[in-house]
């Protein structure tokens, strides 16, 4: 099991329309989508039914600061540029917050997003893709991913703003229309991302017959997930924080506070329906408390587990150090081959956090055998 904790704001989702707003639409093609556009003769363009709104939303108590990519962050190849955004006076380690554009949008489109989370206390990050209107979800997920690895080295760069600063454990995606999509496929791409975020989510798929929240229902049940689609809703719904009263702006901090800095008392706004939503759906249970982050020691000798009180998936093996204490269960629920290759023996392991009945364990990704140990095992050669 994989936990993503994915938060899906679905507004409109069809597959023809699905690189488009109305405003790129020609006046045939806005009569064809008349359930969600209207054109305009007076002005001669096609504009969206039941749009974003107006609406307030609060920042935080933060002010905030920006640097580029030429401030001396690694570049990256599989995007143009990022801007970096960070609350000043923050005392704590901070998650971050990658945010991708709609079809054809500049990073800057996001910045009102950025301005806003960053306000509250996380790092917030625009990315501008090589090819706003060409590139590919798969491609934008690619290069969100890239974005994050960047972010990391910030840690270590001495002239960084964000040196010594950073929760290099805790990263959101969020992504509005095409970049929904996106980010959605970073998740299954790198499943160490803490949160997904999909505004007004497109993706392309093939055979759909019911394509409307069919992101949230094809998620698998074991993964964290919620639905929130707006009655009367726009594709500009949730373009920018105070967009529909500022309620997806809210839900979505309250989501992030609750998964990035893990602070529980955010749970339960999370569970409040909203007053505008036309359907509130969510595996969330607030009594459960957020998943662990994973371990900051991932060596050790892996063992078999004799008995154990948890009895499900999470107590089959766990790992110890080379003084034999325990350190944390490990599942190998990705059924990783030559698995039983490696007990007993000193090893290295990246995995997920996930929960089980009674216990939490790693889920391992990935195993192969180390050298770091200090206490040397000789083996006698007959």
């Amino acid at each position: 099991m994989i936990i993503l904790r994915l938060l899906t704001v679905k507004l409109i989702f069809l597959i023809h329309f699905a690189f488009s707003e109305c405003s790129d639409l020609s006046q045939a093609d806005c009569d064809y989508w008349s359930t969600y556009c209207s054109w305009n003769s007076e002005q001669n363009i096609c504009e969206e039914i039941g749009g974003g709104g107006g609406g307030s939303y609060e920042f935080g108590p933060y002010e905030v600061a920006t640097y580029t990519q030429n401030d001396g962050m690694q570049p990256g190849s599989l995007y143009a540029d990022a801007t970096i955004y960070h609350p000043i006076g923050y005392n704590d380690l901070l998650g971050s917050i990658i945010l991708g554009a709609g079809f054809g949008g500049d990073q800057e489109s996001m910045e009102n997003w950025a301005y806003y989370f960053s306000s509250h206390g996380f790092v917030s990050a625009t990315i501008q893709y090589n090819d706003p209107v060409n590139d590919s979800h798969g491609l934008r997920a690619e290069a969100i991913l890239e974005l994050i690895s960047s972010i990391k080295m910030e840690e270590d760069r001495p002239n960084s703003p964000l040196y010594n600063a950073l929760d290099t454990s805790e990263f959101a995606a969020v992504g509005y229309s095409l970049s929904g999509g996106s980010v959605q496929l970073a998740a299954v791409l790198n499943s160490s991302l803490s949160a997904v975020i999909a505004l007004n989510p497109t993706i392309i798929v093939e055979d759909c017959e019911l394509c409307a929240g069919s992101e949230y229902y094809n998620t698998p049940e074991t993964t964290t997930k919620l639905l929130y689609e707006i009655s009367g809703g726009g594709h500009s719904s949730t373009e920018w924080p105070g967009a529909s009263e500022g309620i997806p702006g809210r839900l979505a901090l309250n989501w992030l506070n609750y998964f990035i800095q893990n602070k529980e008392e955010y749970c339960d706004s999370v569970l409040i329906v909203p007053d505008n939503a036309s359907q509130f759906l969510t595996t969330l249970n607030c009594e459960q408390g957020p998943p662990p982050p994973p371990p900051p020691q991932n060596v050790g000798y892996l063992r078999q587990t004799e008995t154990s009180f948890c009895m499900d998936d999470c107590s089959n093996y766990f790992l110890e150090t080379e003084n034999g204490e325990f350190l944390y269960n490990v599942a190998n629920q990705n059924n990783i081959p030559n698995f039983e290759y490696f007990i007993d023996r000193f090893v290295e392991i990246e995995g997920d956090t996930i929960q089980c009945v009674e216990c939490s364990a790693i889920n391992v990704n990935s195993i192969f055998l180390s050298n770091e140990c200090d206490l040397f095992v000789k083996i006698p050669v007959a």
